[in-house]
């Protein structure tokens, strides 16, 4: 088993090096909160890129996969490719925030913002999904180290 070291908030990113967790809800137009859980695997490479494969376990549906390539591209600003997305995204880190832009399908944005608790333990995932501008949908979802590789 590998031992990492707790996030700094200086990098919400590094929260996903290792495995991890995340439990959360998934509303879309006036349906109700359908409940999911993503479990985490993530690596670091040399040059600071982070390759996360995700597990995605939504309620009533089969599981499936997606994997995240995310690159720094200096001061804070990185960009990525999302298997499920229908083209790159851009994120932003601040601090203990972290912000991504993405389109999941086309004509879709999804707007995530990713905060790290003051000890680094946890991170609160905020989403929100609009469809030619107009609001369709958001998440809530909170992500915890497992411990398991």
């Amino acid at each position: 088993m590998l031992v990492h070291a707790l996030p700094s908030a200086a990098d919400p990113l590094s929260m996903f090096e290792g495995a991890s967790q995340g439990r959360g809800e998934l509303t879309l137009g006036l349906g109700h909160a359908t409940p999911y859980t993503v479990d985490n695997l993530g690596r670091r490479d040399a040059d600071g890129t982070l390759h996360l494969h995700q597990v995605v376990h939504m309620a009533g549906e089969p599981e499936r996969t997606r994997d995240w390539v995310i690159h720094p591209a200096g001061s804070g600003a990185y960009t990525f490719t999302l298997s499920d997305a229908s083209g790159p995204g851009v994120a932003t880190v601040d601090g203990a925030r972290l912000s991504l832009r993405y389109a999941p399908h086309h004509g879709m944005r999804m707007r995530q913002v990713l905060e790290l608790s003051p000890d680094g333990t946890t991170l609160s995932n905020t989403g929100r999904i609009s469809l030619l501008g107009f609001p369709i949908g958001h998440l809530d979802e909170t992500i915890v180290r497992t411990g398991a590789e």
